[in-house]
């Protein structure tokens, strides 16, 4: 029996989101962009654009730059009846990555 009322479950992916993954989105989440699939913890999230200036602080020692980051969807699963004991799931399609090479040595970016 599932006892996360559909509203509640969109409110709690919502938050759950923003904390996680929140920080490497360009704006935040909000409940209208939650799709919530027959209460069963399945969700969608279409068309995310990503905060390139958090990602690029992570790859910084790396000799790449990133110019710009989308993300199709995000398909997930969260088992809300047995959170304790069940995986969760996500699945990303259709990601671009815009990406430069950096030239170490010249302190130039290049195409």
């Amino acid at each position: 029996m599932n006892f996360w009322s559909s509203d509640v479950q969109k409110r709690l992916c919502s938050y759950l989101l923003n904390k996680t993954i929140g920080p490497f989105l360009k704006s935040n989440l909000d409940l209208m962009s939650v799709q919530l699939f027959n209460r069963n913890g399945k969700f969608y999230l279409p068309e995310l654009q990503l905060n390139v200036e958090k990602i690029n602080e992570i790859l910084k020692d790396l000799p790449i730059y990133l110019i710009e980051a989308n993300v199709g969807e995000i398909n997930a699963e969260i088992p809300w009846w047995d959170l304790k004991n069940s995986n969760v799931s996500i699945q990303l399609k259709d990601i671009y990555l815009n990406l430069l090479i950096k030239e170490q040595q010249l302190g130039i970016i290049l195409i």
